[in-house]
Order: C-alpha cells, then structure tokens, then sequence
C-alpha cells in the first residue's frame, strides 16, 4: 500500500494494482503481468510498483512506462520509496538498499557488513525489509533483526537509529520487529509489527506516541501489515488476512 498526491491510495496485488481515495472508493484498477511485491507513488504521478526483482512504472490509466533492469536471480524486492530525485528499493535476497535515479540509472546502495568498520548491514531474519522516504531526500530503513529504525542519507551514510528490544510498549519484541514503516505529516512514523501484531506512532524522535491497533483488532498469527499515511494524518493498515484482489 502507498499514498500518493491528493492523498490516492495504491494497493498493488497477485495480478492488478487498485488505486482508490481514502474512503475506498476505487478510481481505477489495471492488471499486471505477474504478482506485485510492494508499490510506491512516483515523479510526475507515476506508479512504482516492485516485482520479484525489477521495477515497473505505470501511468494513472495503467499504461506501462518502463521497465528497469533486474536485480538479479536473487533479488526479493519488498518495498520502494521516492525523493525528489531518487528511488529507493529494499532488496531482501541481497540484504541491501538499492539507489537509482528518476531515469532507472543505478546511482549507489545502502548496507553491507564492513567488519573493519564495525559495520553489521541489515539483519533479516524473516522477508521483512521495508523502508520509508524522508521530504528532506533521507532515507528510513527498518533494520528488523536489530530491532531498530535507521536514518541514511541518499549516499548511504548513517545519520541516526532509534527503537530497542523490549517488551514493554515502546520497544520492539521478537526476532525482527519493525516489519512495516511508514511516515506521517510532522515527522511521525508508524510501525507495524509481526507476532504481536500491532501498529504504533511514534514521534520524529523515537518516542512511542500512541498506540494506533493492537492484537486483538486483528487476525490471530496476522503478518504483513503495510502502512502508509495521508495528508490529513490517518494511517493506513493493509491486512493481507482480509484483502483479496
């Protein structure tokens, strides 16, 4: 799930990408060629949407526009995010975030273990990886086995971290939590985890806010809980239990 400009809201599926306003009432639905794995509003009202191990981008009707290079063999893209001038793409298969420009032109990557530097990468116990742009060209990356959200420039450079493992409320528990992130007006973020399923906001600093749902308003063993926010400060639960298109 993604929102985009005038708060349209991207669900992308097995086979189509649905794109309806907030109230759910649909504004147009095109089929893909194979199963979306994660989507994202891009430049000039183009829609991103991440295959196993390429990109996609589409126009408003559903015309497709391009078709970046894959990944590789290996690749498992699971989420996309857009700057004003790049595009960032969570690669689970490489352990990496991938940076291309605008044009689909391989510009850098984020991650990798560096034991000289005492760099660790991403740890990614389960298929998780999930990453959300800052207006400022930053990146946000749910580094889900460290337990932790990290703060990147668009050159790969670590700028901050916050989140620890607990299972008091502000903390994360389990072996790879956050498992969704998304950011919200003001700075917020929003996180969902897996095991215990819930969704909580969080102030630009890290600090628990509020508790947006918890356990019991969804499906036992639930795992998968997209996120985005709107304009207006909502935020957008995608229930994979309950969503079939």
């Amino acid at each position: 799930i993604a929102v985009g400009p005038g708060d349209k809201v991207y669900l992308a599926g097995r086979d189509s990408v649905l794109v309806c306003n907030t109230g759910g009432v649909e504004l147009a639905c095109f089929k893909l060629d194979e199963p979306a794995r994660c989507v994202a509003s891009g430049p000039g009202g183009l829609i991103l949407v991440g295959m196993a191990n390429h990109v996609e981008g589409f126009d408003q009707a559903g015309n497709r526009k391009f078709t970046w290079e894959s990944l590789g063999e290996n690749a498992k893209i699971t989420s996309i995010a857009c700057t004003s001038n790049r595009v960032f793409i969570a690669d689970f298969g490489s352990r990496l975030v991938w940076v291309f420009d605008h044009d689909g032109r391989l510009t850098g990557r984020i991650g990798g273990r560096d034991a000289a530097k005492g760099e660790t990468g991403f740890i990614l116990p389960s298929p998780n990886f999930d990453l959300a742009a800052d207006p400022d060209g930053s990146i946000w990356v749910a580094n889900s086995g460290m337990l932790r959200v990290e703060h990147y420039t668009a050159e790969g450079q670590l700028i901050s971290q916050w989140g620890h493992a607990a299972m008091t409320p502000e903390g994360f528990c389990g072996c790879c939590n956050p498992s969704h992130l998304a950011l919200g007006p003001g700075g917020v973020f929003y996180t969902s985890e897996k095991g215990l399923a819930r969704v909580k906001e969080y102030k630009p600093d890290g600090t628990l806010a509020a508790f947006v749902a918890g356990p019991d308003q969804f499906a036992l063993e639930v795992a998968g809980l997209d996120l985005a926010g709107d304009s207006k400060g909502q935020v957008l639960v995608l229930d994979p239990s309950e969503t079939s298109f």
